[in-house]
């Protein structure tokens, strides 16, 4: 009976032994794999704070960067912003201006070496006539890893503070200034004309 015992404490600890270093193995190999499928980057606005006028359009420059471990593609976007302001994101679609592989996807960052990083325009705000304060708003863009959509988006807040412009206020620094330079050339020719009376 004892020996029976052995012998099964024996198989058992032999299949332990076997066992481990299958799961250990398995463990290393998906570790590996999804280290492997591991893709991010990073989305930066170069200035998110902007100061503009009434009819101004402002740009917003940004950096870019595919900080994973695979090809990426960045192919759409999205944005909002407080109304009357308006986003036009035309420049998105030029972006990035590298030759890319062959692919049906814009947008193309390697995972490493010269087209990796982006730094360029990546939208504007069209501040209409009108408008004056404080608006805020954010810009999204999303991600594609080696073709397969996998969640990735980045997104960053920016402002736009518009200065309030007086009604008529340019056309009345305009018409101070004539006035300053008339009122000057009147004087000079005053002064000449009482110098050349008390010569005479």
């Amino acid at each position: 009976m004892s020996s029976k015992i052995t012998m099964e404490n024996k198989m058992g600890i032999l299949k332990v032994s076997l066992i481990l270093p299958l799961i250990s193995a398995g463990f290393l190999l998906f570790g590996n794999s999804a280290e492997a499928q591991t893709t991010d980057f990073t989305f930066t606005l170069d200035e998110a704070y902007q100061v503009a006028s009434p009819g101004e359009t402002v740009g917003f420059t940004a950096t870019v960067t595919n900080t994973g471990s695979t090809d990426l593609y960045l192919p759409s976007d999205s944005f909002q912003v407080a109304s009357p302001l308006a986003v036009d994101d035309s420049p998105f679609g030029n972006f990035p201006p590298t030759p890319p592989p062959a692919t049906p996807y814009n947008g193309y960052l390697a995972p490493s070496g010269t087209y990796s990083t982006y730094d360029g325009l990546l939208f504007n705000v069209d501040v209409p006539l009108g408008t004056s304060g404080l608006y805020s708003g954010s810009f999204t863009i999303n991600g594609l890893a080696d073709g397969d959509v996998n969640g990735l988006s980045v997104t960053q807040d920016f402002n736009v503070y518009v200065q309030s412009v007086p009604e008529g206020g340019a056309s009345s620094l305009y018409l101070l200034l004539a006035g300053g330079v008339c009122f000057g050339v009147m004087v000079l020719r005053a002064r000449k004309a009482r110098k050349a009376g008390a010569s005479a």
